[in-house]
């Protein structure tokens, strides 16, 4: 599950919460960031981001022994939160500390950039793109910044097919595209030219509902496994059992958390049945080894009793 723009954007109010607070650690496991925050009068949270997630998480895991080098840098140079925002609708979060901020790039492959002055002093991942790179010593460079249905008028910004357009050109993502399609009773390959003024005005009634919904976080289950985190309820996933959660970012936190616990309860089950069937395996060979044996001493018992009736 991949964090979209208008998901983030409604993760805003929680993460606000973190502001004046202080970075007392900084974990790092691969792709993926724990910052703990000390907020005055309120306690610890953690804040966990990856390359395509961004929670509160209550749950603490384990971290390597040895931190990477770009974790090092983060616990040098992160202190006081003065500021956590979204940038525009984008899937980036930046978060800044005195003259520093560590920007999460939450898109594509994702990255995680630090800069000291605006000059890039570290980051997850060098790259480079025809348009900008993420180079250390060079001054960062925003990507192109998304569409913000929220202040465009969206027949502006939507072109092609209705699914397509309202996933890419609106920002919106592949989830809250099919939920819109699925509400407006539309055929989601339909192309927008085509659509009459009645079809026109329930999409734009739905692109307002989807965007300015409150908020009633759902966890949706399918065999007691997690399938979707949401900021409210969605018609496509009406048939699946749900949890309500207090907050989206529980209901993201245990849909991770979850799936990571059945995901190595699953390897378990792989290792055990390796093992289970290895141990068959042996038994098999040892069976015919017994019966071999058997057949063999058999043999050698009637030769023993005819040299015997011989002697």
């Amino acid at each position: 599950m991949e964090l979209t723009s208008l998901e983030l954007s409604l993760l805003m109010d929680e993460f606000n919460r973190l502001e004046d607070g202080h970075v007392q650690k900084v974990y790092q496991r691969g792709n993926e960031l724990t910052l703990e925050v000390y907020i005055p009068g309120e306690g610890k949270e953690r804040l966990v981001i990856g390359t395509d997630r961004a929670f509160l998480s209550k749950y603490k895991r384990d971290n390597p022994m040895r931190p990477p080098g770009f974790c090092m840098e983060l616990r040098k140079h992160l202190g006081s939160i003065d500021s956590i925002r979204q940038i525009g609708f984008d899937r980036i979060l930046e978060i800044e500390s005195g003259d520093t901020r560590l920007i999460c790039e939450v898109f594509g492959k994702g990255n995680f950039v630090l800069t000291k002055e605006d000059k890039i002093i570290g980051a997850l991942r060098q790259q480079e793109w025809s348009d900008r790179s993420i180079l250390t010593g060079e001054k960062y460079q925003y990507p192109e910044p998304a569409s913000d249905p929220r202040d465009n008028d969206i027949w502006e910004l939507m072109d092609g097919e209705l699914v397509r357009t309202l996933a890419a050109d609106l920002n919106l993502g592949g989830v809250y595209a099919e939920e819109i399609c699925h509400r407006v009773e539309i055929d989601k390959n339909r192309d927008i030219t085509d659509l009459e003024a009645d079809e026109q005005n329930r999409v734009e009634k739905e692109v307002g509902n989807i965007l300015n919904a409150e908020l009633d976080p759902m966890l949706y289950m399918e065999d007691d496994k997690p399938v979707r985190a949401a900021p409210f309820p969605l018609e496509r996933y009406s048939e699946n059992k749900f949890e309500e959660k207090e907050s989206f970012s529980e209901a993201l936190d245990e849909y991770y958390y979850r799936r990571k616990k059945a995901e190595k309860m699953e390897k378990k089950k792989e290792k055990f049945q390796e093992k289970k069937e290895g141990l068959e395996k042996k038994k098999q060979q040892q069976e015919r080894k017994k019966h071999g044996l058997k057949k063999s001493s058999e043999q050698n018992r009637k030769k023993a009793e005819l040299i015997y009736e011989n002697y």
